[in-house]
């Protein structure tokens, strides 16, 4: 096995197995020792061989094989030494930020035997093709080696490249360049003696390729993706569609099948929105009916959220957008390599957008001159759900001075230039290395520089300190009028005179995103001018009040307090204006003077937190006795949640019961929860311990934190024993922002322990009998439903907690958890509640009185019925009578099953006067007043009417109703709901054995009684079916029939089989008399010798051999001209037409329906 150099335990090359714990020796002596005693036998249908084999040096294996138990963890350990030796060697790609300040290296990246490697040259953007192309052959001749000696082999006939090398039209928009295969080679030696050079294929760059069920290409092209997403939805939903799978297993192919398998590659892509919703209309079709619904019930039930009611089909554009958009918050907030890429490409995409603003926390307005594809997706899907990202680094570029903007803030705000007339604009500031108006002019600050206006740079230009970005200077002469155009916005073009004067520099020259020619001095009053070899040293002529030309000496590295300055260069030396701007000085806070000070100068977060505390003693005599062990304090936090408001409380105390300091404040964000409400208060007092250490620098004792969530106490405490780094998927758990937070302080703070408390024991037990943590618990309680009646903030965006990195913004509220279901739903419940307003017509007060809460819990919690039967009767689609005859009057008849209503419509569904019907009323009553009555203890009227305004109806609620969960608020409304909704499903069954029947002999029964009906409708139509049809589809006559066959699955199958076959005829034979043609069969019938005809009917006319009479033509016509819509046909001599003619009346035929 190959032992890596000591190089490979960098951050990039350690190997996977010491990752995860494993040390060097144990990678290599289980392989070894399994390799070396394995004996490999034979396997066939005969049963397994007497021989066997085994490792030797003249037939070694190298492996386990492929199917052992053990082939897939040490395959991980053979690939990580692999790719670790790969490291050491190989060119790779290194991606940087464009301040530098992120940067991340990519050599080899696998899954299973599936590898790519990547090749750049980052810092040099004019880098040969060739010199790419020699330094990927000499990666990918390293893994073939590497894989010949580990026992491997590359299949280099299997592998293909890419080459991104971009060309610049003249008017300076950039394209990915496609080369002839023949210029381009890549070229690998195979292993072994006998060993040939194989080219690897090119493919080019529009061109997609699969990797691990994506398809992807540097174009960025969606079209194969489209392809193969759309060929996988249509067959899959065809397999439904053709299957006789019931609803229930149907929903459930669709939710755990089709939508993982479809909907796997699309954060990845960004395919346009109008594609993906004509594909999931197409796949929709083929499942409405498998589902038991139908293809013209609205698209907006079809589509609609299951919680108001909706069939919860998932359109694919939100699947596309949610993903990745949970795809961004998740990376943004873990660090990994993939957190790396996606800063990097959000922080380019930044640089090209040259805005102030970020390019996800204003998705709505238009940026025409991004030309990249995923952000652009994301931020068009965002805008479409009235959502956008918070981000704790925003990427943008940074003003340099004061008064300064960016340059594209100016173009887009002016509302004068069109999409490629910014784009063209946008090229010109690019090639200049320009993003803002600092960039553009002197270092004076007072005039843009001339030779900028004309998309030129001379030695007196400042010049980009940062990575450049990759733009030729457009050759065309339209994006410089336009450039002019755009200059003439914030300085006069004919004399470079700025509108408004910039004012002192930002940063220190250091930290300035450009290199200026002059720099001045104020300690030493020196002048430094850029040279190719550093910056030259002047002195001051106090004379002359000029700088001397002569050169004093060339340093590399400026003087700290040095500051750009605009110098002229004359005979005599160098003239520096005066009135020009240094760097302006940073406020410095000034130092606390007491802890509440200290607490004042936090962030905007823990002033919230902490800005309501009250203590009882000072934080002096506080820090103090926590600092002491023997006073044993403990705390206990709680929560409080109302109209999705939340606040928390927390109390602290001693040992003899001293309660030292509490504190409540607001929590934030959406859906809110008592869980987030408690993680707040949580989170709170390890923020104040936390300060209260730091100030005061002391040591604090041993104390216990009480919470009466115990999901959360379990969470915070396995998540404070993990040492791994959070994988990516635990950053979209429920409040994970608070959670980490809490999870962060508990391990600087290792002296305090986490415990679970029942909450609300004062409601059983007297306040003065319960435990220590009970009353902290109580206290808390009443402290977080104090601040609940005092503040009013639901409707306030969470302010960002250290360590989030990005918030999911939603209807201006922090989404808190379920963040794909929230935007996912936006559309969906846009569309429904449209639908729902429109179909009841009701008004928009009456609307907004609906409690929707209520509602959602209720469909979420219904369990005694399908989803199918609540779809179809919130929204009256079940299948009545009245509904149902409309498709076929005669199989489904309009009347009552139960009773002597002709039309059974949704009303009298659930008023029918049956008596077995009616007796869900009864048990309905009774269900409601056994929950909601007899449960409660009834009080006497009069006391609680004299109690109205008085302090003693708290006292009766307390004392005499038994507040739980299920008799108040939501659960109450939601319940009842529920409940009724439970009756009316049985009753929905109860209806259907009365028109369906109740046992196996009465469901047979109707079974043949509806089929009869449809038997006997169908010989009714018998006359205005063709003579041909009439022999071949029917019996002499429908009680012949009935005698034949008995049973209700032979007629099924004969109505199956021939209905349609039946009525096509009639609609033929209908429109031909539309058209005043005639049948075959009334002008020309040949005689022939009919044998007697089988009582069965058959589907197709059998074979026979007719005995034809020699006649001439003329005898089968009349001679005069046919002229009647309806003729009556001259009745000819012969047995056989005579016949045929007696069972086809010469009338026209009533219109089929």
């Amino acid at each position: 096995m190959l032992q890596p150099p000591s190089s490979s335990k960098n951050s990039n090359g350690r190997s996977r197995a010491q990752a995860v714990g494993l040390s060097c020796a144990w990678t290599s002596m289980p392989l070894a020792a399994t390799t070396g005693l394995s004996q490999y036998i034979l396997k066939t249908k005969l049963g397994l061989s007497e021989e066997a084999y085994s490792h030797c040096e003249l037939h070694p294996i190298f492996g386990t094989g492929q199917g052992s138990a053990n082939s897939p963890v040490i395959w991980v350990l053979i690939s990580s030494r692999l790719f670790d030796a790969h490291t050491t060697k190989a060119n790779g790609a290194i991606f940087l930020s464009p301040d530098g300040s992120i940067q991340t290296q990519i050599y080899m990246v696998g899954f299973v035997d599936d590898s790519a490697n990547c090749i750049n040259d980052f810092t040099n953007s004019f880098q040969e093709v060739e010199t790419l192309l020699h330094k990927a052959q000499q990666d990918a001749q390293l893994w073939n080696d590497l894989l010949d000696s580990s026992g491997g082999a590359l299949e280099v006939r299997k592998c293909m490249f890419h080459l991104a090398h971009y060309q610049f039209t003249p008017r300076g928009a950039p394209v990915l360049q496609s080369f002839a295969p023949d210029r381009l080679s890549v070229q690998v030696q195979e292993s072994g003696p006998h060993g040939t050079t194989v080219p690897i294929k090119y493919i080019r760059p529009t061109t997609s390729r699969k990797t691990l069920g994506c398809y992807k290409s540097p174009a960025g092209g969606y079209k194969q993706s489209l392809k193969a997403i759309t060929e996988n939805a249509i067959a899959k939903a065809t397999l439904v569609a053709k299957s006789a799978l019931d609803p229930k297993c149907a929903m459930r192919y669709y939710t755990s099948v089709f939508l993982p398998s479809v909907t796997y590659p699309l954060p990845t892509c960004s395919i346009p929105e109008k594609q993906l919703r004509k594909l999931h209309n197409q796949t929709a079709v083929l499942f409405l009916n498998r589902l038991g619904y139908s293809q013209k019930n609205p698209r907006a039930v079809v589509f609609g959220p299951p919680s108001l009611g909706g069939a919860n089909f998932r359109p694919l554009y939100d699947e596309q957008g949610s993903r990745q958009v949970e795809l961004i918050l998740k990376h943004l907030r873990t660090p990994s390599g993939v957190n790396d890429h996606l800063r990097i490409a959000l922080a380019w995409t930044q640089r090209l957008s040259g805005t102030s603003y970020s390019v996800l926390e204003n998705p709505a307005d238009p940026l025409p001159h991004v030309e990249t594809v995923f952000f652009p997706s994301v931020r068009a899907y965002l805008t479409a759900t009235n959502s956008k990202f918070e981000l704790q680094e925003k990427y943008c570029t940074p003003k340099q001075r004061v008064n300064d903007s960016h340059i594209m803030d100016i173009v887009l705000s002016s509302n004068i230039f069109t999409p490629a007339q910014i784009r063209q604009i946008n090229y010109c500031q690019l090639y200049l290395q320009v993003h803002t108006i600092a960039d553009l002019a002197t270092a004076g600050g007072t005039h843009m520089d001339r030779a900028f206006l004309h998309g030129e740079t001379t030695v007196t230009s400042s010049t980009i300190a940062e990575l450049e970005i990759t733009q030729h200077r457009p050759d065309s002469a339209h994006p410089w009028n336009q450039w002019k155009g755009a200059c003439d916005l914030w300085c006069d073009t004919q004399t470079g005179s700025l509108y408004s004067t910039l004012g002192k520099w930002l940063h220190p020259h250091e930290k300035l995103r450009r290199v200026w020619p002059y720099y001045y001095d104020p300690t030493k009053k020196r002048l430094f001018v850029r040279t190719s070899a550093g910056f030259s040293q002047h002195r001051y002529n106090r004379h002359r009040k000029r700088f001397k030309p002569t050169v004093q000496r060339v340093i590399t590295t400026l003087p700290q307090l040095c500051y750009p300055v605009e110098c002229f260069e004359g005979h005599y030396g160098f003239y520096v204006p005066r009135g020009q701007h240094n760097v302006l000085e940073e406020s410095r806070p000034p130092t606390p003077a007491c802890f509440q000070d200290f607490l004042d100068s936090q962030p905007d977060l823990s002033r919230d937190m902490l800005g309501n505390l009250e203590s009882k003693l000072s934080y002096e005599e506080i820090a103090s006795k926590l600092r002491e062990s023997q006073h044993h304090p403990s705390s206990a936090c709680d929560g409080s949640v109302a109209n999705n408001q939340g606040t928390f409380g927390w109390s602290m105390n001693l040992k003899n019961g001293t309660t030292i300091i509490e504190g409540s404040g607001p929590v934030y964000g959406s859906p809110m929860d008592s869980y987030r409400a408690e993680a707040y208060g949580k989170c709170s007092i390890l923020q104040f311990l936390f300060l209260l250490r730091e100030y005061y620098d002391l040591t604090l004792a041993p104390m216990q934190v009480y919470c009466n969530n115990e999901a959360l106490v379990e969470t915070v405490n396995k998540a404070r024993k993990k040492s791994r780094p959070q994988f990516p998927n635990d950053a979209l758990t429920a409040s994970w922002d608070v959670v980490q937070a809490v999870v962060r302080l508990a391990k600087l703070l290792p002296q305090i322990t986490f415990h679970h408390i029942r909450g609300h024991q004062d409601t059983q037990v007297a306040l003065d009998k319960l435990s220590r943590p009970a009353k902290l618990n109580v206290q808390a309680d009443k402290l977080a439903g104090s601040y609940q009646r005092l503040s009013s903030h639901k409707n306030i965006q969470a302010p960002m907690i250290e360590g989030t990195h990005c918030h999911l913004i939603y209807d201006g509220q922090t989404v808190a958890s379920k963040h794909r279901k929230h935007i996912r739903d936006h559309g969906r419940t846009k569309d429904l509640k449209t639908y729902i307003k429109q179909k009841t017509r009701m008004s928009e007060a009456a609307f907004a009185e609906i409690d929707w809460q209520s509602h959602e819990r209720s469909v979420n919690t219904f369990k005694d019925g399908p989803h199918i039967f609540l779809v179809k009767f919130l929204h009256g689609w079940l299948p009545v009578g009245k509904l149902v005859s409309r498709y076929n009057p005669v199989k489904y008849p309009s009347a009552c099953p139960s009773c002597d209503e002709p039309v059974e419509d949704s009303k009298h569904f659930l008023t029918c006067p049956n008596p077995e019907r009616r007796k869900w009323h009864a048990a309905l009553k009774t269900s409601l007043r056994h929950r909601y009555y007899d449960r409660v203890g009834q009080l006497p009227p009069r006391p609680v009417v004299q109690a109205l305004d008085s302090l003693q109806l708290q006292y009766l609620q307390r004392n005499h109703i038994e507040v739980k969960k299920n008799n108040h608020g939501l659960s109450w409304s939601s319940n009842i709901i529920r409940l009724m909704w439970d009756h009316c499903y049985k009753e929905w069954k109860t209806r259907n054995s009365a028109r369906h029947g109740k046992d196996v002999e009465d469901k047979a029964q109707r079974r043949l009684e509806t089929a009869h009906r449809g038997i006997r409708d169908l010989y009714d139509l018998k006359p205005n079916c063709s003579l041909q049809a009439q022999q071949h589809y029917f019996y002499p006559t429908v009680e012949d029939h009935f005698r034949r066959d008995t049973d209700a699955r032979s007629l099924e199958n004969w109505l199956e089989t021939y209905q349609p076959m039946i009525m096509q005829n009639i609609r033929h034979r209908w429109n031909n008399s539309d058209r005043r043609l005639r049948q075959i069969d009334d002008v020309f019938h040949l005689l022939r010798t009919v044998p007697p005809r089988d009582p069965t009917p058959t589907m197709a006319p059998r074979q026979r051999t007719p005995t034809l009479t020699t006649r001439p033509i003329n005898t089968y016509f009349r001679p005069h001209r046919i002229t009647s819509p309806t003729p009556t046909l001259e009745t000819p001599t012969t047995t056989a037409r005579t016949t045929s003619t007696s069972n086809n009346p010469t009338t026209t035929a009533p219109r089929p329906p």
